[in-house]
């Protein structure tokens, strides 16, 4: 979602194969790399490109909710990897209902038929996973890109404002399909914070992320749709995590030219 109006922004896996009750961590074990480390400690650093080679694999990711809450259910997941254009996306059906702010800036409500729920953005009904299955395919894509990195690598998931938003909503949802934080941290899955980092390059003075007409006044607009139409002088539709996910690549890799090695070094774990 685009934090101008909210705190953060809120190839597909046939569901047939995972069902919504299977242990996904004892599943998919079985194919991960034995050599693969596990409790890789919280990496913090300055903002500075590394000389040291950098084989992390970072994904841009975003999540529409069903609210604000750190447990509020996910209603679309989007995914990219960095140097590849290729984007992962999925609706899922959210067991809880979608709140009267979600649908007034996501379009999306439940309705339920026969008791049956379905995923509508506006009169349409939406292709969209069962809750359960949409989160095991998409635990199943990190399990899949973690198993073509190298044994030295991570895997970083970046959201704009996702220290306080997509990463605890994520993790939180994994849960539910028995997925802990520690599961995340022996497949060496780790988050960064797009919003964070840009803050600190504005704070350092970098030239497109400050005004200097502007001294004295209110700083620029880091919010993904404002920061965005000032740097293209054009708007996005945001609230749709792909159209995020596009949107977050354009301003970091193509605007700002930002090097991986500074996202490598400001991950955290959760």
């Amino acid at each position: 979602m685009d934090d101008s109006s909210l705190p953060a922004s809120m190839e597909t896996i046939e569901s047939s194969s995972l069902p919504a009750s299977m242990d996904v961590t004892a599943t998919l074990d079985n194919s991960l790399p034995s050599t693969m480390e596990a409790d890789q400690p919280t990496i913090k650093g300055p903002m500075k490109e590394s000389a040291v080679p950098n084989n992390d694999i970072i994904i841009l990711f975003d999540l529409e909710t069903t609210g604000l809450a750190k447990n509020s259910d996910i209603i679309q997941i989007a995914a990219e990897v960095v140097g590849q254009n290729n984007m992962w996306s999925k609706y899922l059906i959210p067991n809880q209902d979608i709140g009267y702010h979600a649908t007034q800036v996501t379009g999306m409500h439940v309705e339920e038929t026969d008791g049956v729920r379905i995923l509508m953005e506006g009169n349409e009904e939406v292709d969209a996973a069962s809750y359960e299955d949409g989160l095991t395919q998409f635990y199943y894509y990190l399990c899949q890109l973690s198993n073509k990195k190298d044994h030295n690598a991570r895997l970083i998931l970046v959201a704009h404002n996702g220290r306080r938003f997509d990463a605890p909503i994520l993790v939180n949802a994994f849960k539910k399909i028995n997925v802990s934080s520690s599961d995340l941290s022996e497949k060496e899955i780790y988050f960064s914070d797009s919003l964070e980092i840009l803050r600190k390059l504005q704070k350092d003075q970098h030239p497109l992320l400050n005004n200097p007409q502007d001294e004295g006044r209110k700083k620029l607009s880091l919010g993904l749709g404002k920061l965005y139409r000032h740097l293209f002088q054009e708007d996005f539709p945001a609230h749709d995590a792909t159209e995020d996910v596009k949107a977050m690549k354009r301003i970091l890799f193509e605007r700002l030219k930002l090097n991986k090695s500074i996202i490598s070094n400001d991950t955290f774990s959760l």
